[in-house]
């Protein structure tokens, strides 16, 4: 009998959060998962990028919320749009009525400098609000957030052909807060119009070793050196491993282990991983992940700090 070459399995392709493909390529590694639930939720996702309805992001802290609300806006309808990111723990209805106002005035003027583009100049002028941290939102904040909702309007007069669109994420489940009154009823209802838990680093293990090779790549660039290659031992630490702090976390141990070593090749002594009293609990430590990634337009932020 003849030797037949066998021919090589096809694995499944990650799938890629839609509309980014020729956009940030850089940082294509977050929107790419071999995950089936983050497959299930970029798909679902992907079909109500050009709609303007409330999205409600839930998930421990470090597992990408602010990114993904980022993509959804630079993904969104073309035309010109401001990005406003708001911590909502601590900002008062006076900052946030006035950096909405200049928001507006942000995408007023994208309007007019792209008004040569035939895409653009039929676009109303439209803006993101990101809510980070959105059940610490005051009552009087809260208030305002849901006239926005109702009306398209905060207290100052916004443009009729302006769009807007609420994006808010919160590392605790709503339902509690909603229930002993710290949070409005209406407001959660108008904000969960479409409501995701995204999967922790820990329940999407596929995709472990695709940010392992990014991060220890990207720990070479920032330090020099060689990438690391790990030993079948830190290797299997790593994926034993549950990842509290989950993005945020994995590329700060591959950044730690880069400098704890000098040459190519990482061993277990080299990680140094959260203690397993913390593995199931979100990092204390603000992520990485979740700061201002994108530049086609500049991030509006306000906090109270």
């Amino acid at each position: 009998m003849l030797w037949q070459k066998r021919k090589p399995i096809k694995l499944p392709r990650p799938y890629c959060f839609p509309g980014l493909e020729l956009w940030q390529e850089g940082n294509l590694y977050l929107f790419e998962t071999s995950s089936p639930s983050l497959t299930r939720i970029y798909k679902k996702l992907a079909r109500i990028l050009n709609s303007h309805a409330p999205i409600l992001l839930c998930g421990e802290s470090g597992c990408g919320k602010i990114v993904i609300a980022q993509a959804l806006h630079h993904a969104g309808p073309a035309g010109p749009r401001a990005l406003l990111l708001v911590n909502c723990d601590g900002t008062t209805e006076t900052q946030f009525t006035q950096a909405f106002a200049h928001a507006l005035n942000e995408a007023k003027n994208a309007a007019h400098t792209n008004g040569k583009n035939s895409v653009r100049q039929h676009a109303p002028a439209s803006v993101t609000v990101i809510l980070r941290n959105v059940l610490a939102l005051a009552p009087e904040l809260q208030h305002c957030v849901l006239r926005l909702l109702q009306e398209k309007a905060t207290h100052i007069s916004a443009p009729e052909a302006a769009q807007v669109r609420l994006i808010a994420t919160t590392t605790k489940t709503p339902a509690p807060a909603v229930k002993q009154g710290h949070f409005r009823q209406d407001l959660y209802y108008r904000l969960s119009t479409y409501e995701f838990e995204l999967p922790p680093l820990r329940e999407r293990m596929e995709d472990l070793s695709a940010f392992i090779a990014h991060f220890s790549a990207k720990a070479a660039r920032q330090n020099g050196g060689h990438q690391l290659a790990f030993s079948a031992n830190a290797s299997a630490t790593l994926q034993a491993h549950t990842w509290p702090g989950n993005l945020a976390e994995s590329e700060d141990t591959l950044l730690r282990a880069h400098k704890a070593n000098s040459g190519r090749n990482a061993t277990i002594e080299h990680l140094d991983l959260a203690p397993a009293e913390l593995r199931h609990h979100a990092a204390t430590r603000p992520a990485n992940l979740d700061q201002a990634l994108f530049t086609p337009e500049r991030v509006l932020e306000i906090s109270s700090a």
